[in-house]
């Protein structure tokens, strides 16, 4: 009885310590595709909300919640940023993808995209994707829209988002740190 209790004991050993060998494998193989994907997306939304003629150029600067800004010019001209902004929902992270124009040294949305918020509940969070939703933040100068009926987690997470990217923004139009 102690011998097969031990073999198979043995036995499990092997089978858990093979199952962590393939998922860490699956998960180096697939890290470097799925950054790369990830990176294109944020780049083909950064593009979307600005002109062809517009340049960005990478912002050697840090803010809570904030990833890969950019400053964004037009002929010569600081038209402001694009950058992501992340909060917390509640399936997780919500990244969004934010152009962020100056006004007379204000921070008015005028773009937003959502990047990542695959985690939130279908049919409540997942509406947060929608154009109807977050496009009430974009051209109106608002910095909150209604919440999303049973999603007060997942509307808490974009608000927190795009508090952090107005922040940054204002902070960096001053020439300091968020």
């Amino acid at each position: 009885m102690k011998k097969t209790a031990f073999q198979n004991v043995a036995v499990l050993t092997i089978i858990a310590l093979v199952a962590v060998f393939l998922l860490a494998l699956v998960y180096e193989v697939t890290k470097a595709p799925i950054a790369e994907a990830a990176a294109r997306k944020q780049k083909e939304a950064y593009e979307a909300m600005y002109d062809a003629d517009c340049a960005f150029a990478a912002l050697d600067a840090e803010g809570e919640g904030i990833s890969s800004p950019m400053t964004v010019t037009k002929d010569g001209q600081l038209l402001g940023f694009a950058l992501t902004a992340s909060g917390m929902g509640y399936g997780g992270e919500i990244r969004l993808a934010l152009r962020i124009d100056l006004t007379d040294g204000k921070a008015v949305i005028n773009g937003m995209r959502v990047l990542y918020a695959d985690d939130e509940t279908q049919g409540f969070g997942a509406k947060c994707k929608e154009e109807s939703y977050w496009g009430a933040y974009t051209d109106s100068g608002k910095t909150e829209a209604d919440a999303i009926s049973g999603a007060t987690l997942t509307t808490g997470g974009i608000r927190e988002a795009v508090g952090y990217a107005l922040a940054f923004a204002e902070a960096q139009a001053k020439g300091g740190a968020a």
